[in-house]
């Protein structure tokens, strides 16, 4: 699943077969998550169509029914929310709000009913699920954090602890729950702006590359 100029389409992932066009043009949608039995595709979109501009929905990931497919609204427009994701088990749905004014990371049941709970404490963003649904990744600053968490018929969190700092600002999960995956920063970069003017350059150039006489 991917979007791209407006619309949000489906293909298999061994490359056969044509794109499915899931969601037409006049907005922007921006998937987040499938569910674990891939049925459900879950994310946000925006579009001057949209009542509040911005929505978080989800869609039927049924190819043969595409045309019919509609996304449906998940949760209210009244806070910013993003970087939704399916619990394991595709009965919660971890995301991060600004509704505290600051993002904060929230689990909420799916479908519901059921209200929110905060999982981080001072801060969080991209919320990402151990494999082994008891555990809790997500960035505070340049921090990863983890939280042990319950997620059998009511939902349980534990304290949040850092588990290393210099996060890459885009990361995933290996399925053991042990490893990271995530950008490297590359050494030694600097953003300058600096001009540098270099006087008596040709003259510098021929002593370092002599020219040949013919």
């Amino acid at each position: 699943v991917g979007s791209g100029a407006g619309t949000l389409a489906a293909v298999a992932a061994n490359g056969s077969g044509q794109p499915v066009a899931l969601m037409g043009e006049g907005v922007n949608p921006s998937p987040t998550s499938v569910s674990p039995d891939g049925r459900l595709v879950l994310g946000v979109r925006s579009g001057n169509t949209l009542p509040s501009g911005t929505e978080i929905w989800v869609l039927p990931l049924d190819a043969t029914k595409a045309a019919e497919a509609k996304p449906q609204p998940f949760r209210d427009t009244r806070f910013t929310r993003g970087n939704l994701q399916f619990s394991p088990d595709g009965k919660w749905v971890a995301y991060e709000s600004n509704e505290t004014g600051r993002n904060e990371i929230y689990v909420v049941p799916y479908p519901g009913p059921g209200g929110e709970s905060q999982v981080s404490t001072d801060g969080g963003t991209q919320p990402r699920w151990n494999r082994n649904g008891r555990e809790l990744f997500f960035r505070n600053g340049a921090m990863m954090m983890a939280v042990d968490v319950q997620t059998g018929a009511t939902f349980r969190t534990g304290t949040p602890r850092m588990l290393f700092e210099k996060v890459s600002s885009d990361y995933d999960v290996a399925p053991d729950g042990r490893r990271f995956l995530m950008l490297k920063p590359v050494a030694n970069t600097t953003n300058s702006s600096d001009l540098h003017v270099i006087l008596n350059w040709f003259d510098d150039l021929r002593r370092r590359v002599p020219l040949e006489r013919k």
